[in-house]
């Protein structure tokens, strides 16, 4: 990067520090370490040296249309996903810089930062939470890094989607790891809201996404109208069961949807919601339900999209406030260092397409002998 650029992003993060767009949020540090078992956390650049790095972190922490807000005295109290963004760090504190099923340890294969948080005020509604998210990103973006948005409720998913495909001037792709399309129209009004942004997706310019590249993995349940069905296929999209992968494995099935998402596009995204799994695993979510992917299987995917060459990827919806001994916040932080070492192999190994990162998960699963 030239030193221009790094000067042009340096003044723009003094201008979001100074504006309090951007507010400081750091992965907990080990009171013990020591150089041979460092801790993730010990890896991690500041703000200000971002354009070093391969992956940046970000957190948006919003919730103004969760799930937990809309039915009062029905959804559980305490799941606002605005606390996933500090939950997942926390979770992140946990976890050491060597990745057993990539075979790669981060202190060496990769550069991480993390900006902290978007500051989203009392006041704040969509549209003031939307720019600051999207001028943020759009700066990160500009230094050809690898982005992961910490959320916030799955409006996230929509605006950061909506940044990255108007990054790349279109043509973007996109998996959708949920239980839920997310394609209801709104909800009492709210266009925005958790249960919409597929919908305000699918309702992008065709320059910028074709549905045909869009595909959503894990729809399930009783929580969907068959409108909500209909409007995500008679827009393009496709949609598969969580059986697919259990009856076929995930190979099979994430080669079959990347071809789809990869077909003619310059580059894809990937929303990862925890409800895409089994809800026993998930107790920190506001609506898990039952007969999703189990915590193998959306490592797996993970590691095949993060080889595949995702170019961003969110984790939302996750609500620390009704978690049991952290498991939710654990199995979504270790997601986020599963996509980081599957891009640090990817560039370790020199993968550039879909046979070449199945092939590296596929060794990634053999036995080791000594």
């Amino acid at each position: 990067m030239s030193a221009a650029a790094k000067a042009a992003f340096a003044k723009k993060l003094e201008t979001f520090h100074e504006e309090a767009v951007l507010i400081p949020v750091s992965v907990p540090r080990p009171a013990i370490s020591d150089k041979v078992h460092g801790y993730f956390s010990e890896i991690l650049l500041p703000p200000e040296r971002a354009p070093e790095a391969d992956v940046v972190m970000l957190g948006f922490p919003i919730d103004i249309g969760a799930s937990y807000r809309m039915v009062p005295g029905i959804r559980p109290s305490g799941g606002s996903p605005a606390e996933g963004a500090v939950g997942i760090r926390r979770g992140l504190g946990f976890c050491r810089t060597y990745g057993y099923a990539m075979d790669i340890d981060l202190k060496t294969a990769i550069r991480v930062a993390d900006l902290g948080n978007i500051f989203i005020t009392n006041t704040d509604g969509y549209d003031e939470a939307f720019g600051k998210l999207s001028d943020v990103l759009g700066a990160v973006l500009e230094l050809g890094v690898t982005p992961v948005i910490l959320g916030g409720d799955n409006s996230t998913s929509y605006i950061a989607f909506k940044t990255f495909a108007e990054y790349h001037d279109g043509n973007v792709g996109m998996l959708w790891l949920d239980a839920h399309t997310d394609t209801s129209d709104n909800y009492r009004g709210d266009r925005y809201w958790c249960g919409s942004p597929m919908a305000r997706i699918l309702e992008l310019p065709r320059g910028l996404v074709d549905p045909r590249n869009v595909v959503m993995l894990g729809i399930r349940g009783f929580d969907h109208s068959e409108a909500m069905i209909r409007h995500g296929l008679d827009a393009g999209a496709a949609i598969y069961p969580p059986e697919l992968v259990h009856e076929r494995g995930v190979v099979p099935v994430l080669t079959e949807i990347l071809e789809r998402v990869q077909d003619g596009t310059k580059a894809f995204y990937v929303m990862w919601d925890p409800d895409v799994m089994e809800a026993s695993f998930i107790p920190g979510h506001a609506i898990p339900t039952t007969g999703g992917l189990l915590p193998h299987q959306i490592k797996q995917l993970i590691r095949l999209v993060g080889l595949a060459g995702a170019g961003a990827m969110d984790f939302v919806e996750v609500a620390p406030g009704l978690d049991v001994r952290d498991m939710t916040v654990r199995l979504a932080s270790e997601n986020v260092l599963e996509f980081i070492a599957a891009l640090a192999r990817r560039r370790a190994d020199g993968v550039d397409n879909v046979w070449d990162a199945v092939r590296v998960l596929e060794g990634s699963m053999q036995p080791r002998m000594g």
